[in-house]
């Protein structure tokens, strides 16, 4: 079977769980936009973003090296996943109890002094998923995609249901019937918790349906074959983390860098925004998911890939570059996901599109310090990536508000892209096609600064036009690719 096909199909199995699932999360935007003032919502923004940053922390890149040592011959794989998890398990106990212990502070820190109880619920919800973070990796490394995909879709729409009981039908209960047991148990304004507490029962009932993946775990360290574990993943834990703060430091320093009375406010609207961008999110991730172990175990069977990986790249870019254009023509249906207090920072949408293209172009890029063993590369990149954005945001923000923070993320994005593909050709060319990927992505701006320059007050026809340049685009963009993807599709 074709490398490219293959993992084509394993893109569209893990986009079950990312793609479909993650965007039947999303349709929760709406509800918490309807429902919540943007000051509130800018509470939900700024905490989310500290759990994504500590998410990152307390997986240090095991995952990455899990997959790089797992798919070594000469090495047992429950050797591996036994020293992954016991080394997880051990950091995270003690980072609950240092969060225990520094509770009173980080309440105070995050301006949640009046519920507590949030911080709780978001720790234990973080140290589960951070426990289940190497079975899943197991799964997708034993290529149990569609095992991966329906777990993570139980966790969704658990989470979803709990969502849409806690804020659609328990006031409904609470006024009809009466029905107040919540508010008894955790008080009348318990409000944004809700939304917490449904992440932590989630994440339980995934954590139990998960626990037959945890088959062959022996509780202990192998030291001098975990300090290799370790050696290999402390660069990726540098990458990851640089490139969480690089999507999450806005959120971070926009509270403490807007000059403005209503802080919460103009995060919350920033934070409902940027989530429009949400279908170019998936799609990274779906591919990803697919796209790490894949060529890994590829890497292992002694595959001749770079060819393979030039051609990934190649389709990448094309469906990257349709879902930035998709997205952009149709901008004025779009807004409507969102309520409309929300609609004054629909703005920044174009730019953290742009931002999520160029992530997804550098995560592509990344696989050639990995199956190098280079990873202290991805650190280079990734800290000044994290010095890029920490630089722009303190220039920008106090003079163009969260603005500010979305070209900082594109500026970040696109530096990290250029010096990766520049150390990649040094160390591990890569037979990129150069001139169809300047072509395809000069001829999209093209059709971009054409479909905002359309100054038709008529909404349908407005976007009949729209509709016009996005099949130019597809249209074009078959014409020159038929002939491979023919080829690719009919190999077995």
């Amino acid at each position: 079977m074709s490398i490219i096909k293959k993992l084509a199909g394993e893109t569209v199995i893990y986009g079950l769980s990312s793609i479909v699932g993650r965007f039947l999360n999303w349709l929760l935007v709406p509800l918490y936009t309807n429902i919540l003032l943007p000051a509130e919502y800018g509470v939900v923004t700024k905490l989310m973003a500290y759990v994504a940053v500590c998410m990152v922390l307390l997986t240090y890149g095991l995952e990455t090296a899990y997959f790089r040592f797992a798919s070594k011959p000469e090495n047992k794989e429950e050797k591996v996943f036994s020293n992954c998890i016991s080394s997880i398990l051990f950091s995270s106990i003690s980072f609950g109890l240092l969060v225990y212990l520094c509770s009173t502070w980080l309440v105070a820190f995050l301006d949640i002094s009046a519920h507590p109880s949030y911080l709780f619920l978001l720790l234990g919800t973080v140290l589960m998923d951070v426990v289940m973070a190497i079975p899943f990796a197991r799964l997708r490394m034993q290529s149990k995609a569609m095992r991966y995909a329906i777990l993570k879709l139980v966790n969704i729409f658990t989470n979803i249901g709990l969502n849409l009981f806690f804020f659609l039908l328990y006031p409904w209960l609470r006024t009809n019937i009466s029905f107040d047991l919540f508010d008894n148990i955790l008080g009348a304004d318990f409000g944004l918790g809700y939304i917490f507490l449904s992440y932590f029962i989630a994440s339980l009932v995934n954590l139990v349906l998960l626990i037959p993946s945890f088959s062959g775990f022996r509780f202990g360290l192998d030291y001098s074959f975990y300090k290799q574990i370790l050696k290999y993943a402390f660069p990726i834990l540098i990458v990851s983390l640089c490139g969480m703060l690089n999507l999450q430091i806005d959120k971070i320093l926009l509270p403490e860098l807007l000059n403005a009375t209503d802080v919460n406010y103009q995060l919350g609207i920033y934070g409902a925004n940027i989530k429009l961008a949400v279908i170019m999110t998936m799609f990274i991730q779906a591919f990803r998911y697919a796209f790490e172990p894949f060529f890994f175990k590829m890497q292992a069977k002694g595959s001749d890939y770079k060819k393979n990986l030039a051609e990934v790249m190649h389709y990448f870019l094309i469906f990257s570059l349709l879902i930035f254009l998709g997205v952009e023509f149709y901008i004025d249906i779009i807004k409507y996901f969102i309520g409309e207090k929300y609609h004054e920072g629909i703005n920044v949408l174009p730019i953290v599109l742009g931002a999520q293209f160029f992530y997804g172009i550098f995560f592509s890029l990344s696989v050639w310090y990995k199956v190098t063993d280079k990873t202290k590369y991805g650190a280079y990149f990734a800290i000044l990536g994290s010095v890029v954005v920490l630089l722009l945001n303190i220039i920008l923000v106090p003079r163009i508000g969260y603005m500010g923070s979305a070209w900082a993320m594109l500026v970040c994005f696109l530096t990290m892209t250029v010096v990766s593909y520049i150390y990649g050709r040094r160390h591990y060319p890569i037979p990129y096609n150069m001139k169809k990927i300047a072509f395809y992505f000069t001829f999209a701006l093209i059709l971009y600064i054409v479909s905002i320059n359309i100054e038709i007050t008529n909404m349908i026809f407005k976007l009949g036009l729209k509709t016009v340049l996005l099949i130019i685009f597809i249209s074009i963009a078959y014409l020159i690719e038929i002939k491979g993807m023919k080829s690719i599709f009919k190999s077995k």
